[in-house]
């Protein structure tokens, strides 16, 4: 059990040092997991792919609008077309 604190231990120091060494300001993970991925290529290719941006250019998931759609409901009910909301059938189209 003492073997393996101590080896992480050790690995994260070296995690530390290598993320100091590069100067990289990000999650230490990024480092950890372009390590894993690079670790039999060359050290100015780790760096390259440490610093590379990402390709994706999602925002992530949006947030729902709730105060809107309550809003909207609110105005359809006081409006009267609440037919819609009546049904028991589900329509996927």
């Amino acid at each position: 059990m003492y073997n393996q604190l101590l080896i992480a231990l050790i690995t994260y120091c070296l995690l530390i040092l290598i993320q100091a060494k590069v100067s990289h300001n990000g999650k230490l993970l990024d480092v950890y997991k372009c390590l894993r991925l690079y670790w039999e290529r060359s050290f100015s290719e780790f760096v390259k792919a440490l610093y590379k941006s990402p390709g994706r250019t999602s925002k992530g998931r949006r947030r729902c609008k709730v105060d809107d759609i309550f809003e909207q409901t609110v105005r359809q009910y006081i409006d009267g077309e609440t037919e819609h909301l009546e049904t028991v059938t589900y329509d996927l189209i």
